[in-house]
């Protein structure tokens, strides 16, 4: 639940940045002033806001350190300065071969394709549903971009709910809780390819289908790249995670390249019946994980009683 609380930082982010975009929109509008006002002020609100996070970051860190050792770290004496060494073509290619020997591991290479549809579909619905919400559903931008925060709300929420499901329920068993998020995730994404009369039924539709895809997003990003990266001999999680998110980016950018496509002369609902398919291929390439965490299930356990079979 932690990881998942954690993760959904971005998520809430995403939120304030959609609301300041679809309030200068709407102001601009508003004021009947020139379109370049409102996208000006669109850039001017983050803009402002990062400056005002950053000296209060700067402000708000004490240093030197307030704890009980800090005079013992006074104490220390400074080091020789040494000259910067380049990194040479071994030490590089012993990083290559990390990297190499991590990607091996179990079920890593299955969590990024993983993660890569999951990321695909995910990112596709916040770059692309206030777009599809104001050509198809035919709502103005401003409000096309407030309804589409309620997908990150559901993000937010999912990313929690999943956590809150695997501490509970699971046992720490999280490809289970995955691949059921997954496969529930298909119906709320073939239900935006459909029409409505109202904005009540989209604004739902929305917010589950962001609670069912951020859930899984959530948890693999976050405590599936930790507990894989602890299953070697020396603690690689730095490049396990950046080896299944480099993985999913990858296919987050691949689908962005497809989504004109299928939509170019075409319904949008190919787009999401594309999307439907990255659902169910990646519940589908859980299967194995899920079926040894099921036999697992059944089988006694090894030392404590908290403890969980790693994936």
């Amino acid at each position: 639940m932690l990881f998942g609380l954690w993760s959904s930082n971005a998520s809430v982010g995403n939120i304030v940045g959609a609301l300041m975009a679809a309030g200068a929109l709407g102001i601009a509008g508003a004021l009947s002033g020139p379109k370049e006002i409102g996208v000006l002020m669109v850039f001017i609100g983050p803009s402002a806001l990062m400056l005002l996070f950053a000296y209060l970051s700067f402000g708000l860190t004490d240093y030197p350190p307030t704890t009980d050792n800090a005079r013992e770290l006074e104490e220390v004496p400074p080091a020789p300065p040494r000259t910067p060494e380049m990194p040479t073509f071994e030490a590089m290619l012993g990083g290559l071969r990390e990297i190499w020997h991590a990607f091996w591991l179990p079920f890593v290479a299955r969590y990024s394709l993983v993660y890569a549809c999951t990321k695909g579909v995910n990112y596709a619905m916040f770059f692309w549903l206030p777009f599809y919400l104001s050509e198809v559903c035919h709502l103005d931008p401003g409000h096309a971009d407030g309804l589409s925060t309620f997908y990150d709300m559901g993000q937010c929420i999912g990313g929690v709910l999943a956590g809150s499901i695997v501490d509970k329920f699971a046992k720490g068993r999280k490809s289970i809780v995955i691949t059921v998020f997954l496969v529930l995730a298909i119906i709320p994404t073939l239900a935006l390819s459909m029409k409505y009369e109202s904005v009540i039924p989209i604004t739902i539709i929305i917010f589950v289908a962001g609670l069912l895809v951020g859930g899984p997003a959530n948890l693999i990003s976050a405590a599936v790249c930790a507990d894989l990266g602890s299953q070697a001999e020396s603690d690689v999680t730095a490049s396990v995670s950046g080896l299944v998110d480099g993985v999913a980016s990858i296919g987050a950018a691949l689908t962005q390249l497809a989504i004109p496509l299928l939509t170019n002369g075409t319904s949008w609902l190919w787009l999401f019946v594309a999307f439907t398919g990255m659902l169910l291929l990646a519940a589908l390439l859980l299967l194995p994980v899920v079926k040894k965490e099921l036999t697992s299930l059944s089988m006694p356990r090894e030392g404590a009683p908290h403890a969980h079979v790693r994936e």
